[in-house]
């Protein structure tokens, strides 16, 4: 990664710099790339003044053990020993017509258990910013489901909203109405 190609993208940026990586470990995802291209961007953000790097990260993948977590852990060290970090990290949820489509959603223990050995494995040394996993479940049956979904989503709105409302409604759902079955990955 040049200069010429990083300074004209963090004029705007103000104190940080953003980049978006979808695998947390490099079993999950391009090795030698990522890892070369998040040090330099690394290097250059300091360089260039910046305050913080933020990655955009995702957990629950399938396939993910907790190595792949641990790997995450170190990588965020070594990251944070050159510019402070912050990971953002989101729940996979498989969307449809991509090509990762249909492939089940981790589990909200699952997910909460990575979030937890994430958190846990970075802290005080990078910051950790993670979205529900009981709310990426939600946007796991919306995605991978259809009007009978959107109905039920009416439903759980008018009964108050909360993620206890959403999986009530979801679960009333006939099974012969989902669009397909919602997968839960076994351990």
């Amino acid at each position: 990664m040049s200069q010429v190609w990083f300074a004209p993208r963090i004029v705007g940026a103000g104190a940080s710099a953003r980049f978006d990586f979808d695998g947390d470990s490099d079993a999950l995802e391009s090795a030698l790339t990522r890892e070369k291209t998040l040090h330099e961007v690394a290097r250059l953000a300091r360089e260039h003044g910046m305050k913080r790097l933020k990655l955009y990260m995702m957990v629950g993948l399938p396939g993910e053990i907790d190595e792949d977590i641990d790997e995450l852990i170190t990588f965020g060290n070594q990251i944070s020993s050159v510019i402070p970090l912050s990971l953002g990290i989101a729940p996979f949820v498989s969307k449809r017509n991509t090509p990762l489509d249909g492939l089940p959603f981790s589990g909200i223990q699952v997910v909460e258990q990575r979030l937890s050995r994430l958190r846990s494995g970075a802290r005080g040394r990078f910051e950790v910013r993670a979205t529900s996993a009981r709310w990426a479940w939600v946007e796991y049956v919306l995605a991978q489901g259809g009007a009978a979904e959107g109905r039920a989503v009416l439903d759980a709105v008018r009964a108050g909203g909360k993620f206890a409302h959403y999986k009530k409604a979801f679960e009333a759902l006939p099974q012969a109405r989902k669009k397909r079955p919602l997968a839960v990955a076994t351990l």
